[in-house]
């Protein structure tokens, strides 16, 4: 029985410049293979050639029709030695399109790689069967939980931080192994902690746990404020307490603050004073006050990002992605 290669033995591969004309990365492991995906494009595409001679493609928008795939890695590529195809949920395709490009993975182009993902092929197909044959498909398991702890403090280290086992194994129980959330709570750990940092478990629990009730006034003052370790946390507990329903609110009343903060910042620069403020932003003086207090932590250049950010975080909401994960990369990218 042959058996399949590990993704270790990919990012070997391509560590020393090396890979093959396609592959079939398939498995639950998402997270993992757009890592082996990425690193393989970081290794042979530079970035000021990823529009041109790296592209992704989709099952269902490829109508059974695979020709795009093979036009593209046919051709010489552009700005770089290399050309990488991806294409995406190849389960999808009906067998006898897939019947198509069994001629061309004979025959390959030596300057380009196809990496086709699946969950669940059915190798008893022949492309699939041809694949597997010719020892190209790596499976992505999910990890179990020594291989999640390992990668949990394997990823901080990348990130410069030292995570001791047990503040390693605690995360892993409170998130799971999920590799996305995962990555997320580590990149809370670092923006709130910095690099070369050494954390344990009482570091963790501050970050990663819920301290007190908070509303959401507490949380849009402490992201106007630029304090990303409370925000993060306020955040955590309030959709644990309120629900994932009230992201859109929360997004909703961000968009709104930082509205006021531009108008209080522009009054401001203008020469304008806190009674200025009352009478055309927030008539209410201890909230006037908060304003300008506030404003101080932005710069224009800041409030124009952060109101990109805003408009990018609810396009990935419309797109179905997780509301938590969203408002919890948008409040890093803001506040850091």
């Amino acid at each position: 029985m042959k058996r399949d290669l590990f993704p270790e033995h990919i990012l070997s591969e391509v560590k020393r410049g090396k890979f093959s004309p396609f592959y079939l990365f398939y498995g639950e492991n998402e997270f993992y293979k757009n890592y082996v995906i990425e690193e393989i494009r970081k290794r042979f595409i530079p970035d000021e050639a990823r529009e041109l001679d790296f592209q992704i493609f989709y099952a269902d928008e490829m109508a059974n029709d695979l020709s795009p795939v093979i036009e593209f890695v046919s051709s010489f590529p552009f700005m770089s030695d290399k050309k990488v195809a991806v294409l995406r949920d190849i389960d999808k395709i009906r067998s006898s399109a897939l019947n198509t490009i069994i001629g061309y993975l004979n025959d390959p182009v030596e300057f380009a790689c196809i990496i086709f993902t699946a969950q669940k092929p059915d190798f008893r197909v022949n492309f699939f069967k041809h694949i597997k044959d010719s020892k190209k498909a790596i499976q992505f398991k999910q990890f179990n939980e020594f291989e999640t702890i390992s990668w949990i403090k394997r990823k901080a280290k990348e990130m410069g931080i030292e995570m001791k086992h047990e503040a390693c194994a605690y995360l892993y129980y409170i998130v799971g192994n999920n590799l996305y959330e995962l990555n997320s709570e580590i990149q809370k750990l670092f923006s709130c902690y910095g690099k070369d940092s050494i954390l344990g478990l009482d570091e963790v629990k501050f970050v990663a746990s819920p301290l007190k009730d908070y509303t959401i006034f507490d949380l849009i003052d402490t992201i106007s404020s630029k304090r990303l370790a409370d925000s993060l946390r306020i955040l955590n507990t309030y959709l644990e307490r309120e629900g994932k329903e009230k992201v859109l609110s929360i997004l909703g009343m961000l968009i709104r603050q930082f509205t006021l903060i531009q108008k209080t910042k522009a009054i401001l620069q203008m020469g304008g004073d806190i009674k200025r403020v009352q009478k055309e932003v927030q008539p209410y003086l201890f909230l006037a006050k908060k304003l300008i207090k506030q404003s101080h932590f932005w710069t224009e250049e800041d409030i124009d990002d952060v109101f990109l950010r805003l408009s990018e975080a609810d396009a990935y909401l419309k797109m179905g992605l997780s509301g938590s994960l969203v408002l919890e990369q948008l409040i890093i990218s803001i506040c850091s």
